[in-house]
């Protein structure tokens, strides 16, 4: 202790500004020398800017003389020099070092640019850990979460609901709420709990009656506390110092107008470059004439081509074409499936001849079966051959005629659809116009088309125009930049101070209010030290005693309970604000968390969403170029089209420069003829359907509704052959063959698909009627059909047109570099979020360890104080039996009414005393404080020596 006070003295008095690592020899006085040191000379290095930087070197200095001190002491000299020599000197050590380091903060630091530079960069841990911290308590960002705030918040509704007001923070910021109860039941509790203390301590109740005898354990408590105390002290000392260095970094950055320090002259160079950038993005793109833009034109072309195909398909749609059509390909679909030699028609061709064999054959094979059943049944057969019989001569006879089934119809209908397949075949001419529909378009288009994209590409005057709405915007955003900039560089350039009163008022009150800390601090180092130090009360302590060191102790718990409320209070606003401020910015624009930027682009979308009446259309556009991303991730690498997007980019093109263009496309798109050689179709249509009118002059609906009925008059002709086969008559299997190769084949064939085919030849007459109603509606609109499918398609296609008409005009600029932009956005970033934000985040940083630790600090400062003040030592001799004895047959209470009615008088003082065998006591006695109950005068028991010698004496 006393090597590390005399360096740190000898650093503070000798301390001065030379360039580099000075190592000075300093003689040591001599009157401070404890006899038998051999240490002669002291080491002592030093800075020129601050001592805070040879913090190794000077950690080693103080190993060296510390050990070096104690070389050749005996333990009475060791002694003799800590408990006589040192308290004299370490008050006024103490006091030397302190004015020092406040001397080291103000002047040394606060004018060197490279001192505050380093300074900066020796505290980035506090930086790390507030960073980490907020991470901690902050978790992953959502992005719908500041919408939902906003939606609760502005909704008028809730405002007569705190509960509903306050949910969506307690949901999506549990982190800083919980910080913010803390910090209230903190400021509330700690200065209640201080009131109750100075209470029961002033009634002597604090901690129980305090026994002025030491325990046995009492010793070893006291070593544990004091250093459990002074680790805790120290930590909250190193926190202050990052509190007071943080705050000199942010006061530096305030009104510093150096350009690696100050925040002004940061911003006000990257407002510069920022129109450096600007004014080079406009003059590469008037710069880029006289482009190759075969690669536009090409791309343009497919996305004409794509939207005169979709005007095609929806003419034909939106029109009778599509009705036409599907009628036209209905009737050919059936004329082609009764061909000549087509399965449909031979299958017709062959049903009918079996209906004309089945009329014939069906009566003789009636008469065969009837004789049978009536001459060759046995004895056992003849009710079953009765019943057949019966059935076979009533029932088994045809139960249609061929005219029901239209046989004649059918087979001179197979003749005409036969003759007529050339005929119906051209009636795919009706879709040879709608597929040109996009070749004579096209035609007619081409030459403006050319005339155009030259114009484009070769016509600086035309590029002059395209660019008028980029330089505009350029124009808004350098006139608004510079007058950002002209305020920083009146700032930087001028003495006029930050507020009026000058700058040092900002400083001194800062340190003004981090000097409470530290002098609670203070208090709490002095109670330590002479707590340790010093003799124990009564004992012929002159100074510094454990009496002095409780008392320091004390004084600084009382200090921690007053001031508790005011350094959480400040501690929480500074951390709520530039908390808030890093998380919900900064983590991400410095790239912290992942992907960054984007959330933040995500964010203004959201908003842009939540707020769609109400955004403006330069919001709308800002948002929509996700400028965080664009800024501070893309221009890194890829030039400002390829960063913004071809979309944002094409907004920058104006309207008026490529409108007429467009407008001389979409004219000679409206001019086309398309509804002459559409009509002609039509006609031609018809007149062909006429040539094969013949096809609706037959109706099948009678044949088609017999199929449906029974080819004889027998109910179950399936169940009537399986009961003739069950006589098994030898001579019933021919008949009955025939049966089935006839009526059974009939019913087959209908089940299967003649009746199918009768529908198919029964629907052509309804399609070819339909058909040409179809084509007289489709020639009768095609006035109003067309003009209207032009007009829509032309606005469909218009804003799709524009966008590649600008992706043309934007493709020169694709080349133009945007890492200018990116440095300026890199730079207000840092300027922001390191220069300014840091050393406030590391000042609530350091606060919060401070006022955390407070707690545990407290809890051992009073346990300390209690240890501090006890009056004897702890002796084994107290558990001796016989001392046990003298103590309780002596210490009686007394009985006369003197010693009673004395112990309401004042309790005199202790007589100073250097040997008590030898010393007198108020009342004579010869020792003048009893063991345990104080002086004698005061004490209600028997005034006798307890000593455990004076006992045995």
């Amino acid at each position: 202790l006393k090597g590390l006070v005399d360096l740190l003295y000898f650093v503070a008095v000798v301390g001065v500004s030379i360039n580099g690592v000075v190592i000075e020899i300093v003689e040591v006085d001599a009157d401070l020398v404890p006899v038998g040191c051999s240490l002669d000379v002291i080491v002592i290095v030093l800075l020129t800017e601050s001592v805070f930087f040879a913090v190794p070197e000077i950690l080693d200095m103080i190993v060296s003389v510390i050990v070096d001190l104690f070389i050749g002491l005996s333990d009475v000299e060791r002694t003799h020099f800590f408990l006589v020599k040192m308290p004299s000197l370490y008050l006024e050590r103490s006091l030397i070092i302190a004015f020092f380091i406040i001397f080291l903060l103000r002047n040394v630091n606060a004018n060197n640019t490279a001192t505050t530079v380093q300074l900066r960069k020796s505290v980035q841990f506090s930086y790390a850990g507030a960073d980490l911290f907020l991470d901690l308590i902050r978790g992953n960002a959502s992005q719908n979460e500041f919408v939902e705030i906003l939606k609760v918040t502005t909704d008028s509704k809730n405002h007569e609901y705190p509960s509903i007001m306050l949910s969506p923070f307690f949901a999506y910021f549990p982190g800083y709420v919980g910080c913010l109860i803390f910090g209230v039941l903190f400021a509330t509790l700690v200065p209640m709990v201080g009131i109750f203390f100075c209470c029961i301590r002033c009634c002597g109740r604090c901690g129980g009656r305090l026994a002025p005898m030491d325990r046995k354990a009492d010793p070893y408590r006291r070593v544990c506390y004091t250093t459990t105390l002074a680790l805790l002290v120290t930590i909250q000392l190193a926190a202050i110092v990052l509190c007071f260095i943080n705050y000199q970094l942010f006061y530096e950055s305030l009104t510093s107008k150096e350009l690696s320090i100050g925040f002004a002259p940061q911003l006000e160079l990257s407002s510069r470059e920022f129109r450096y950038g600007i004014t080079e993005v406009v003059n590469a793109a008037k710069n880029s004439s006289s482009v190759d833009l075969v690669a536009q034109k090409q791309r343009f072309d497919e996305v004409f081509d794509v939207g005169i195909s979709d005007f095609q398909r929806d003419f034909v749609d939106n029109s009778s074409a599509a009705a036409v059509m599907k009628e036209k390909e209905a009737l050919e679909q059936v004329v082609y499936r009764f061909a000549t030699g087509s399965p449909d028609s031979n299958a017709m061709k062959d049903f009918i001849m079996l209906l004309e064999k089945t009329e014939a054959e069906l009566p003789y094979i009636q008469k065969t079966i009837s004789g049978i059943l009536n001459t060759e049944c046995t004895v056992d057969q003849l009710s079953a051959c009765r019943e057949l019989r019966f059935t076979t001569d009533n029932d088994l006879k045809v139960a249609y005629t061929l005219d029901e089934f239209q046989t004649k119809d059918v087979t001179a209908f197979l003749q005409i659809l036969e003759n007529a397949q050339d005929k119906v075949r051209e009636l795919d001419e009706f879709n040879a116009p709608l597929l040109k529909m996009k070749e004579n378009v096209k035609k007619a288009i081409q030459p403006i088309l050319d005339d155009a994209w030259n114009d484009l590409s070769n016509s600086p005057k035309t590029r002059e125009d395209l660019v008028k709405t980029l330089e505009a915007v350029a124009d808004s955003m350098k006139s608004w930049l510079s007058q950002i900039n002209e305020v920083f560089y009146n700032y930087t350039t001028s003495d006029k101070p930050l507020i009026e009163g000058g700058n040092e008022i900002i400083l001194y009150s800062g340190f003004a209010f981090l000097c409470l800390p530290a002098f609670i601090i203070l208090l709490f180092y002095l109670g330590l030290s002479f707590g340790v130090c010093g003799d124990r009360p009564h004992e012929e302590a002159s100074f510094c005693n454990r009496g002095v060191g409780a008392n320091f102790l004390l004084s600084g718990i009382v200090f921690t309970f007053l001031f508790s409320t005011l350094l959480m209070i400040v501690c929480t606003v500074i951390f709520l604000s530039a908390g808030l401020a890093q998380t919900e910015f900064c983590r991400y624009v410095t790239h912290r968390y992942p992907d960054g930027p984007a959330v933040l682009d995500d964010l203004l979308v959201s908003i842009r969403t939540f707020s769609t009446r109400n955004s403006t259309v330069d919001y709308v556009n800002v948002a929509s170029a996700r400028p965080f991303s664009t800024l501070l991730t893309r221009c890194a690498n890829e030039s400002l089209v390829d960063s913004l997007g071809d979309e944002v980019v094409g907004m920058m093109v104006p309207d008026n420069s490529i409108n007429s263009f467009l407008e001389s496309i979409l004219k000679t798109f409206n001019e086309v003829d398309l509804i002459s050689p559409l009509r002609k179709t039509a006609v031609d249509t018809l007149n062909k359907l006429t040539e094969v009118r013949d096809l609706q002059r037959y109706d099948f609906s009678q044949a088609l509704q017999q199929t449906n009925e029974r080819l004889t008059e027998i109910l179950d002709f399936n169940a009537y052959i399986t009961q003739l086969k069950n006589l098994k008559i030898e001579n019933l299997k021919d008949p009955i063959a025939s049966l089935q190769e006839t009526v059974g084949l009939l019913s087959t064939r209908m089940d299967s698909g003649i009746r199918q085919l009768y529908a198919d030849l029964h629907s052509i007459h309804g399609t070819y009627n339909q058909l040409a109603e179809e084509l007289n509606s489709f020639s009768s609109e095609l006035d109003r059909t067309v003009p209207t499918s032009i007009r829509t398609q032309i606005e469909s296609m218009r804003p799709l047109f524009l966008k590649e008409l600008r992706l043309a005009v934007i493709a020169s600029w694709r080349d133009i570099p945007c890492t200018r932009l990116h440095s300026a956005a890199t730079s207000v970033v840092n300027t922001g979020c390191h220069t300014l934000l840091d050393p406030p985040n590391g000042i609530w940083f350091g606060l919060g360890i401070f006022l955390v630790l407070c707690i545990p600090v407290l809890i051992f400062g009073v346990k300390s104080v209690n240890l501090y003040r006890k009056t004897e030592k702890y002796s084994p001799d107290y558990n001796q039996p016989d001392y046990i004895s003298y103590h309780a047959f002596y210490m009686r209470p007394a009985t006369s009414e003197g010693d009673t009615s004395s112990r309401k008088k004042r309790r005199p003082r202790k007589p100073k005393t250097s040997d008590r065998p030898h010393s007198k006591g108020d009342d004579g006695s010869g020792y003048g404080f009893s063991h345990r109950h104080g002086p004698a005068s005061n004490s209600t028991y028997q005034t006798v020596s307890v000593y455990p010698y004076d006992a045995y004496e």
